[in-house]
């Protein structure tokens, strides 16, 4: 062959057509698929059965039933639509655990491949969760949709409902894609959520999102007044570690927080170690009914599983158990939970550089102070500055008890 002659030599052919043959291969194999996917949907027995078994075994797989599908779609989106939802926490229970009206989740096919979900439509409504399966109160969902202005192009995720006798709305921003008919919503790395429960409010713009990093920004805690303000990063760590990071202010005079802090997760007790710098503190508003204390342990109460005071087991009951039936029918009169920051473990340094009265002014001097709660029993050990020392119950600390009838 000259360096004029049009053809391949015979092993580059041979590369090209089974290169060629390759990506025939792949493009029927895939055209094939996607016919599949396409065909596969709808709204049969088979695929019925298919959904409550999906729903069953992500509860832990207590018996599931629907009574109407209307749809279930693999290709071009994933999702399914129905009604009459049924969850009971065993077959014999009369209760229902779970129930819900109407569900519709769709999200797009390649969005959902691909880990970037690209939300086609998400409709629920009177979704009813009992006492116990999210916390002590019952939990409703209203109605959750989204609320998409065709002429701002602008839209948001919204829902309302009943957290036992408190009501509650959420709102989210949503960016938005596609046109008229055929509409796509993400969930976009600078949005703002906004959520009222009763009295509580929270609002803030989450600015940053990776796998395992946030950025919170313009955060608003309030019951309903304005508790705390400003931005806090969290980032998750190895080992079932949260790292919180960022600053806050509180009150009209602005006491100023600024966390360090790692919150390890992953024993029966949430243990906190780490330090807060405040440049200056407003010690009246922070243990006042309208301060810091008071928002943490008001949204325990709104939200906790269990609102008294963890009853510890006596010692006799563990060496004597001829007593044990006896011990354990004595009717026990609970304590109301007061101080709620009680039930964590923590060992965290205090560093206050300036104290200021309610008008601003400075009023004494810096101090440091180390505080340890090991399992109820707390230890608050000066450093400097005037602080008492205390060593006993956690609970027994009038100040961390504000805004608890």
């Amino acid at each position: 062959m000259n360096e004029t002659d049009p053809k391949l030599p015979a092993k580059e052919r041979r590369f090209l057509m089974g290169f060629l043959k390759l990506i025939f291969f792949i493009a029927a194999f895939f055209a094939v698929m996607v016919t599949i996917l396409f065909n596969m949907g709808g709204n049969s027995e088979m695929l019925q059965q298919s959904l409550e078994k999906l729903i069953s075994d992500s509860l832990a797989g207590r018996p599931t039933r629907v009574m109407k599908l209307n749809r279930v779609s693999f290709f071009p989106t994933v999702g399914a639509d129905f009604e009459k939802l049924e969850i009971k926490e065993t077959m014999a229970s009369q209760d229902l655990t779970v129930s819900a009206e109407k569900v519709r989740l769709f999200v797009t096919f390649w969005g959902f491949v691909s880990g970037r979900m690209g939300i086609k439509s998400i409709y629920l409504e009177n979704v009813d969760i009992r006492k116990g399966v999210l916390g002590r109160n019952g939990f409703k969902i209203e109605k959750m949709f989204i609320d998409h202005d065709k002429g701002t192009q602008k839209a948001m995720v919204r829902a309302n409902g009943m957290l036992e006798d408190d009501p509650w709305t959420m709102s989210m921003d949503l960016e938005v894609s596609g046109a008229v008919g055929g509409y796509t919503y993400h969930i976009g790395r600078n949005r703002t959520i906004a959520l009222e429960v009763g009295d509580l409010r929270i609002k803030a713009t989450l600015s940053e999102q990776i796998s395992d990093y946030i950025k919170i920004e313009n955060l608003s805690l309030g019951l309903p007044e304005e508790a705390l303000k400003g931005e806090l990063s969290v980032s998750l760590l190895e080992g079932q570690l949260v790292k919180l990071g960022g600053r806050l202010t509180s009150g009209e005079t602005a006491s100023i927080f600024s966390p360090d802090l790692l919150v390890a997760y992953g024993g029966d007790i949430v243990n906190v170690t780490g330090k807060i710098t405040s440049l200056q503190l407003d010690q009246a508003h922070v243990t006042g009914t309208k301060g810091p204390i008071a928002l943490v342990n008001s949204l325990h109460e709104m939200l906790a599983f269990d609102i008294a005071v963890p009853q510890k087991k006596a010692a006799d009951d563990q060496k004597d158990a001829k007593n044990k039936d006896k011990k354990d029918s004595e009717t026990k009169v609970e304590e109301k939970e007061r101080a709620f920051i009680c039930r964590y473990d923590f060992n965290v340094k205090f560093v206050v550089d300036k104290q200021i009265s309610e008008e601003g002014k400075e009023v004494a001097e810096a101090m440091e102070f180390d505080a340890v709660n090991k399992a109820g029993e707390l230890t608050v050990t000066p450093v400097k500055g005037k602080i008492e020392p205390y060593k006993g119950p956690c609970r027994d600390l009038a100040i961390l008890s504000a805004g608890i009838d």
